[in-house]
């Protein structure tokens, strides 16, 4: 009797600890303790989560302090007449602030996604892509970036706002690293979800890090050239809405092609794993 008492005892926190830090399986389920073995892998779960919270900190220090750095040195310069007023000056003022306010905003776009509550209907996907196309004609035609649309007419149940948002940070991410002159953008049904990618000649991808091409504020250059701009959460933010639609996202590469897709379900009763 005092046996099991002390267990329970001492389980009960080690189950509090696994519920407190959100460490969710694949299905979005709570990941249980049954047995004392497992607590070794909530040790190793809790420092896994640690080190990606301390990353994410470190992009974020360094993604303000970059551009703050920029602005205060160029502002000591303007006071004490280093530099003078001029318009090249104040335009590269500008870009650094316009850089911040994009970090700024992309943050909370992050967090109100996480906070958000999906608002599922009945919606034709293809007219919804389309949609979501049609906004960024325009910066497609200015780059003479060709847009190739190949998706499956398909009624799904889903947020249409959500699906616009995760292609809008997807075109984004083909306007800002493409360099091909074509982007295709296909969807079809894939067992009971329904899968679309978006695939262009983009920057060379190392294998070895596409597994964090998702992770926030992370960037393929390892000096982090921010000539392209950016916040370094645009695909963060994708993973994190697709993770609300009770999706998956993927990304591979094939002929020089790189793709980034996201699964969601078809219908309310799909919440099968992809």
């Amino acid at each position: 009797m005092i046996h099991l008492i002390l267990s329970k005892k001492i389980l009960y926190p080690l189950n509090r600890l696994s519920d407190d830090s959100n460490m969710l399986n694949k299905n979005g389920n709570a990941i249980m303790v049954n047995s004392k073995d497992e607590v070794g892998q909530i040790a190793d779960r809790m420092k896994h989560l640690s080190r990606r919270q301390n990353q994410m900190m470190d992009g974020l220090a360094h993604e303000l302090r970059t551009p703050l750095t920029t602005l205060n040195g160029y502002l000591e310069g303007l006071e004490s007449g280093v530099f003078e007023q001029s318009q090249s000056v104040y335009a590269l003022l500008r870009k650094e602030c316009v850089q911040l306010t994009d970090v700024v905003e992309n943050m909370h776009d992050l967090q109100a996604w996480k906070d958000s509550h999906i608002d599922n209907q009945w919606i034709e996907i293809k007219h919804t892509v389309a949609s979501a196309v049609l906004l960024f004609q325009d910066r497609f035609d200015e780059l003479n970036i060709d847009v190739d649309m190949q998706v499956e007419s398909k009624t799904v149940y889903c947020d249409p706002k959500a699906v616009q948002a995760i292609l809008a940070h997807l075109f984004d991410n083909v306007i800002r690293y493409d360099v091909g002159k074509k982007v295709v953008i296909k969807g079809k049904q894939v067992n009971h979800h329904f899968k679309v990618s978006v695939s262009n000649q983009g920057r060379d991808i190392p294998e070895e890090v596409q597994d964090q091409l998702f992770d926030p504020f992370f960037r393929v250059e390892a000096s982090r050239n921010r000539r392209t701009g950016g916040s370094g959460l645009g695909l963060a933010i994708v993973k994190e809405i697709v993770k609300k639609l009770n999706g998956k996202v993927g990304f591979y590469s094939e002929h020089d092609f790189y793709t980034f897709c996201f699964f969601i379900p078809e219908s309310k009763e799909s919440n099968k794993e992809v």
